[in-house]
């Protein structure tokens, strides 16, 4: 089974408190974009095996778990030990759970990039598990996806929707959300700095907000051409000072005739929606080492 997990944006990012179990309630609208990982979930055999030995040799990573899995990665190849990508934590997950899974062969290509605040991660675990649950007709109902799925990632339950949601809590509580039609209309662009910031790292010295609850979706029914004024991603405030690169992007994306620029998530990609595509260059100097991604809001349908 081959599966395209998609990248998501924050449109939006509002901290309101810290909470007693040491998360952070927030507000954000998440929202799926065209820029995808490839993965393929299959039941292992033997031919998949001997395939694998003569696969051309190119940046991969390849790992055999003690259940007898075949996890290979390729692409933009994660840092850190492969054991802690999020499709084998869901593996252990749901085995640890009772539910019987057979060895798997899963071979994932990575197009979104990590530490990136886009979400690829949860995407990659939470579409590993839609497979899963389509192969092996595991007796889950939605409600208890959504909670095993909230073990692996906060933002992991989003992944069960092809659509725009209003997400509060964790991340985890959802509700749908129409967005206007000249934001979906939009062009969009990513740029992501050479920094790969941990969550952990982001949330140390994030604001909170509690006036701010409910805020952002009345701002969200807006004109795109007010949101400068009125949406935030609140990591900017504790990131920006830290690295001033993202600020300095920020601002360039604004100058190349941006309708509305934010950081997505905690960092570090910028993104920008504007009505005509950017004129983005690596040779310019403050892009020479970022990753950029550029296309419309929505794939054509």
């Amino acid at each position: 089974m081959i599966l395209f997990p998609p990248a998501k944006l924050n449109l939006g990012l509002r901290i309101i408190n810290k909470r007693e179990d040491g998360y952070h309630n927030l507000e954000t609208l998440f929202l799926p974009i065209p820029l995808c990982d490839l993965l393929e979930v299959l039941p292992l055999n033997k031919q998949l095996v001997e395939e694998d030995k003569d696969r051309p040799a190119q940046p991969t990573r390849c790992h055999t778990t003690e259940e007898g899995d075949l996890f290979i990665e390729s692409g933009i190849l994660t840092e850190g030990k492969v054991e802690n990508n999020t499709i084998l934590k869901l593996l252990r997950l749901l085995r640890s759970e009772g539910y019987a899974i057979p060895p798997l062969y899963i071979e994932l290509f990575k197009k979104i990039p990590f530490g990136a605040g886009l979400g690829g991660g949860s995407a990659d675990a939470t579409f590993a598990f839609r497979a899963i649950h389509s192969l092996f007709s595991l007796p889950l109902s939605h409600e208890r996806s959504l909670t095993l799925l909230a073990k692996v990632g906060s933002d992991c339950p989003f992944f069960l929707y092809d659509t725009p949601m209003l997400a509060q809590g964790k991340g985890e509580i959802l509700e749908s959300f129409s967005l206007p039609k000249e934001v979906l209309n939009s062009y969009l662009t990513l740029v992501k700095p050479p920094l790969a910031i941990s969550t952990a790292e982001a949330y140390r010295a994030v604001p909170k907000y509690p006036q701010a609850r409910g805020s952002l979706q009345k701002a969200l029914q807006q004109p795109i051409l007010t949101w400068k004024n009125h949406i935030k991603n609140d990591f900017e405030e504790s990131l920006f000072p830290q690295y001033s690169k993202l600020s300095e992007i920020k601002e360039y994306l604004y100058l190349q005739g941006a309708t509305f620029a934010l950081m997505s998530g905690s960092g570090s990609t910028l993104f920008a929606l504007s009505r005509q595509p950017l004129a983005l260059s690596h040779e310019t100097p403050l892009l020479k080492d970022c990753f950029i991604w550029q296309g419309a809001v929505q794939s054509p349908s």
